[in-house]
């Protein structure tokens, strides 16, 4: 991603999934836009065999 020039957004993960925090995430866009900055992507991980809550996402 860096590579092309991209820029990575890091979003925290929830406490009882260690996966990407839907809320956060939201809150991270609404930022963005008024930035105008949103994000080309997101990459969601399911860590440890736990499926991250993708409806939110």
């Amino acid at each position: 991603m860096v590579y092309l020039s991209g820029r990575p957004v890091f979003i925290d993960s929830e406490a009882e999934s260690w996966n990407m925090d839907p809320t956060l995430l939201a809150e991270t866009l609404r930022r963005k836009a008024r930035q105008g900055r949103l994000p080309k992507a997101v990459v969601l991980v399911h860590l440890y065999g736990q499926s991250a809550d993708i409806a939110p996402i």
